[in-house]
């Protein structure tokens, strides 16, 4: 299955619109104005249960498909979903919903190489990614990242770019939906009463990122006790839920999406 984002379309930053499970890095992201402005009319939001997505998934846009012809599984989450992500017709069912964000590039800027390279290469699988540095790269840092399609960008006026990011390799699929889903709830959250508020948890976020990488690393050197790590480790996950709650309370329109959730227990 394959879903892309309409023609009309802008580009933004967001801090920290990059989300994977545990970690966040700003993103640059393209909003479908059309898809937007349908949510908001329709009082949906940021679809962010990756059930409803996988099911959603098997549907082609703006076509039918017969009902019956879907598992049951995808039948019974696809009748709990809001009205304004499928349209039941005749014998059939039309998905309305599509990705109202495509996270065209990701900037990984905190932490030690080490840790910043392998988050950036978690980020690589699902958008092109560049990690920032403020001096220029080594020849062992080249060659680093370009094994794992990692670019690599020197801050300054202008911006320096040393090497490339790689396109994903991987074709669109639920979690990638997920992945835009989250990009696009954090834009919203910029848009939101909260912004100031949000701004201030990503920023706590990257600092929290850069005390436990330092600690991380100190503790391999034998520098550091663990008990150290743990308490840095603590404060960012704290930070990192903070930013969550916050989006997740100001970000979203008023419409329940708990009934789309069920067993599933894939993350992103």
């Amino acid at each position: 299955m394959t879903t892309t984002i309409g023609q009309e379309s802008r580009t933004v930053l967001v801090p920290g619109g990059a989300r994977l499970e545990n970690a966040r890095a700003d993103a640059v992201v393209a909003i479908d104005e059309t898809e937007h402005q349908r949510r908001q009319q329709q009082r949906l939001g940021a679809v962010t249960e990756l059930p409803i997505l996988h099911s959603l998934s098997e549907l082609p846009h703006g076509l039918p498909v017969f009902f019956d012809a879907l598992a049951r599984r995808d039948q019974e989450r696809l009748v709990r979903a809001p009205y304004s992500m499928v349209d039941f017709v005749a014998d059939g069912v039309v998905r309305e919903v599509r990705p109202a964000a495509d996270v065209v590039g990701v900037r990984v800027s905190t932490g030690a190489w080490t840790s910043r390279l392998r988050r950036a290469a978690e980020f690589a699988r699902f958008a092109p990614t560049m990690a920032v540095l403020r001096r220029p790269p080594t020849p062992e840092q080249e060659l680093q990242a370009d094994y794992f399609g990692v670019g690599l960008v020197q801050q300054g006026q202008p911006e320096q770019v040393y090497l490339e990011a790689k396109p994903p390799a991987v074709s669109f699929a639920p979690v990638q939906w997920l992945f835009r889903e989250h990009a696009y709830r954090a834009w919203l959250g910029e848009r939101g009463p909260a912004a100031q508020q949000r701004r201030a948890l990503v920023d706590l976020l990257d600092s929290a990122h850069a005390v436990l990488t330092d600690e991380q690393d100190l503790h391999a050197a034998g520098e550091s006790p663990e008990d150290d790590v743990a308490v840095a480790q603590a404060a960012y996950d704290a930070a990192f839920e903070a930013l969550e709650a916050c989006e997740a309370i100001h970000a979203e329109p008023a419409i329940d999406h708990a009934t789309c959730v069920d067993e599933d227990t894939d993350e992103l």
